[in-house]
């Protein structure tokens, strides 16, 4: 018994200010019920903000069971054992939730048919966020559920991008505002509307895609409102493949923050200086999913998603495997991999074979060669426009969201969830070798049998595109 309270209280040395949280959640399990309950005080015990333990009626462990209860609670599978630098590290950008439910969809008719239905459920309010809406089958629909919704009361927000969503009839907004709902364009060509607001630059774009219903479920992901998400069967084209998230929990709270910071940008409104929150909340304290909700606002200087992704794919020890359909990545995310791949981690990128926009695969393309010199394996997907941008590191952390490995997300609004859950880090794997069943590797090989005119191509429209961005960042 007292060997195990001096055990204990030696080992709250090795506490380092909360970052060895399995020892913690330790020490919160037997505090309440164990003579060590004086090893640190209230104020100490307090400060950890753990979730509900279990409690003992009796405290009768020995050294040694303790000593077997600290190793099963490090390698418990569900804390991302080998990742707990990494995750701590990224908890101090702040906005970490646990118990949540996520769901990952990779089917576009699965998840319009959940958000539709969402919406048709809801009570008090809906907030949707797109940097594409388009005037078919998809966005008609949305839009007069949107009405339906006003209608029976409920409070609208509808954030759209005003060059993503350019193809979109103003006038189509009418009857929705009819009913009371706020519309807005984010960085409008020509402003109409006197609330909106527009920003010295056009580059500046509103990439974000978020549903939140009620503050009780969230969608977030890199699906846009367009027939190209939806099979023929509910009357699109099909044609894209993308991943999207509906989430339950704390982070539909984090998500509806990311959303309201979006309209402060999009309306004459002052912008709000509050830092986020640092969580002591451990990435190994929960089964249920955690999520970290992360943002980037080059405007204001908001980097937490760039600094999450290279914090996460700098400490990948054994597999790094990237989907982005848009991959011109800056300087310091293509050192970045280039340098993780030197370390011999198995870094992979699956990018567009048939791309929605041509210009960037022909740029990136030439660039190519320069990863396969440092062994990095690259494929380009057929057969559907690849569209999800997600990540996964060694099948314990992944992150999906709507932030690509290029130029423009640098400067854009993006948001990207990160989840350090093996559960939902393995579906991200399995669908990143599932999605390579229909890529094509490219190789040196392929790469000399290219004509003279595509390479010429591919390097003009490298510097082409890369040149503003140059001068800009």
């Amino acid at each position: 018994m007292y060997k195990a309270a001096r055990g204990l209280r030696a080992s709250l040395f090795r506490l380092r200010n909360g970052k060895d949280m399995a020892m913690e959640y330790l020490l919160a399990r037997v505090f309440k019920h164990s003579p060590v309950r004086n090893a640190v005080s209230p104020e100490r015990l307090a400060s950890l903000k753990l979730p509900a333990v279990q409690k003992f009626d009796d405290f009768a462990m020995s050294s040694s069971e303790l000593r077997v209860e600290y190793r099963n609670i490090q390698g418990s599978s569900y804390r991302g054992s080998s990742h707990r630098a990494t995750a701590s590290a990224i908890a101090n950008l702040g906005q970490v939730t646990c118990g949540n439910d996520v769901q990952f969809i990779f089917s576009g008719d699965q998840a319009f048919k959940q958000m539709w239905r969402e919406i048709g459920n809801a009570k008090r309010r809906v907030c949707i966020e797109t940097y594409i809406l388009e005037p078919d089958r998809v966005g008609k629909r949305t839009l007069s559920m949107l009405e339906q919704a006003g209608r029976r009361g409920l409070h609208i927000d509808l954030l759209y991008d005003g060059v993503g969503s350019i193809d979109f009839p103003p006038k189509q907004f009418l009857g929705l505002r009819s009913t009371g709902a706020a519309v807005s364009s984010f960085n409008p060509l020509f402003s109409k509307w006197p609330w909106e607001r527009r920003h010295d630059t056009y580059f500046f774009r509103n990439h974000r895609k978020v549903m939140i219903i009620d503050e009780c479920v969230a969608f977030c992901g890199g699906m846009n409102m367009s027939n190209e998400w939806i099979t023929p069967f509910l009357g699109g084209t099909g044609s894209f493949r993308d991943t999207h998230a509906r989430i339950e929990g704390p982070a539909v709270k984090k998500l509806l923050e990311v959303f309201e910071s979006s309209l402060r940008e999009s309306r004459f409104q002052r912008p709000r200086s509050k830092k986020p929150e640092k969580s002591s909340i451990s990435y190994g304290d929960m089964k249920q999913s955690v999520v970290q909700v992360m943002q980037s606002n080059s405007v204001r200087g908001l980097r937490e998603v760039q600094t999450a992704i290279t914090t996460v794919v700098d400490n990948a020890k054994h597999t790094c495997y990237i989907t982005s359909p848009y991959f011109l990545p800056p300087r310091k995310l293509r050192k970045l991999i280039e340098a993780v791949a030197r370390r011999g981690v198995d870094v992979r990128l699956l990018t567009c074979g048939e791309s929605d926009i041509r210009a960037v695969r022909w740029a990136s393309q030439h660039i190519y060669r320069l990863f396969l010199q440092k062994g990095i394996r690259i494929y380009e997907m057929y057969g559907h426009v690849l569209h999800a941008k997600s990540i996964s590191v060694d099948s314990e952390i992944c992150a999906i969201g709507s932030f690509n490995w290029d130029f423009h997300s640098d400067v854009n609004l993006e948001v990207k969830m990160l989840l350090p859950d093996p559960e939902l880090a393995s579906q991200i794997h399995k669908q990143f070798l599932d999605d390579l069943l229909v890529a094509q590797e490219v190789t040196n090989e392929r790469i000399d049998g290219w004509g003279w005119f595509s390479k010429i191509r591919a390097m003009c429209t490298y510097h082409i595109i890369t040149s503003p961005w140059n001068l800009l960042l």
